[in-house]
């Protein structure tokens, strides 16, 4: 079975560790939040790669 690409609130959070405010806050900034009906969802590959970037601008910043 493929990994889930669309997280609630809840899985999202424990995927990326921090709380729902936290994480609610995160997803909007980089644009993962999706609305299906009344329904708000996360997108897995969208969170992926704001980390991935966020990582390659840290590295890229401190010289590594």
């Amino acid at each position: 079975m493929r990994e889930k690409r669309m997280f609630n609130i809840s899985e999202a959070g424990n995927y990326l560790g921090l709380g729902r405010t936290k994480t609610m806050e995160f997803c909007n900034e980089i644009g993962a939040t999706v609305h299906i009906g009344r329904r708000v969802l996360y997108d897995r590959e969208i969170i992926d790669s704001a980390i991935s970037e966020r990582r390659e601008t840290t590295r890229k910043g401190t010289g590594q």
